[in-house]
């Protein structure tokens, strides 16, 4: 199953994509997850839990 990330909100409070390193929260369904990294190592730590719980769709909170 793929998971759509969306960064809407994330690029509307920094003005840009998300990178680099840092403490990113996803919204996974109703739970928050923090996750220390890059962005892409927390984008697919996030989307793994994700897809094991049946969820299509994350958001990468600001």
């Amino acid at each position: 199953m793929a998971v759509r990330v969306s960064t809407r909100q994330y690029e509307a409070s920094h003005g840009r994509q998300p990178r680099g390193w840092g403490r990113w929260g996803f919204k996974i369904d109703d739970q928050i997850e923090w996750l220390a990294g890059t962005y892409t190592e927390a984008k697919k730590l996030a989307t793994k839990q994700a897809r094991q719980e049946g969820i299509s769709f994350i958001e990468v909170l600001p």
